[in-house]
């Protein structure tokens, strides 16, 4: 495989091909967190990935935040923030099956993760736009690494 792939400023994937147990993978600078156990790692230099071919290596830059769906709840959203320090997302939200988001049915959410009172990291969330309410109710946040 060539060099991994970086997905916007949060996100490096590096796929492993079948019969590869192992990899080397140049981190760009800074922190990166691995996705899943979010295990952080110094970047700007290579390293040793091991991974089974069903799961994609993933890692993620310190301070970047991911939002997943819940499969137990689909009025809840996990967000998961990386690295230790504060970041930011925006999300962008329409109906997904029609063209209502030209008429400004739509809504972007602003999700951060910000210095709380006693020195750790707290999850806001924001509406910062009016067209539509959120289809989420909840907010998992999971602070990794």
């Amino acid at each position: 495989v060539a060099d991994p792939d970086v997905m916007g400023d949060f996100r490096l994937v590096a796929p492993m091909l079948p019969g590869q147990a192992a990899r080397q993978v140049v981190l760009p600078p800074g922190d990166w967190a691995e996705f899943d156990t979010g295990e952080v790692l110094a970047g700007g230099r290579a390293v040793e990935v091991r991974a089974p071919l069903e799961r994609i290596p993933l890692f993620v830059r310190a301070g970047g935040i991911i939002p997943l769906s819940c499969e137990d709840d689909p009025a809840a959203l996990e967000v998961r923030h990386y690295g230790g320090i504060p970041g930011r997302f925006d999300l962008y939200e329409d109906d997904g099956e029609t063209m209502a988001y030209e008429r400004g049915d739509l809504t972007w959410l602003r999700l951060t993760a910000v210095a709380g009172e006693d020195g750790g990291l707290v999850g806001k969330e924001k509406q910062i736009s009016l067209g539509r309410d959120p289809r989420w109710t909840e907010y998992r946040w999971r602070f990794m690494g």
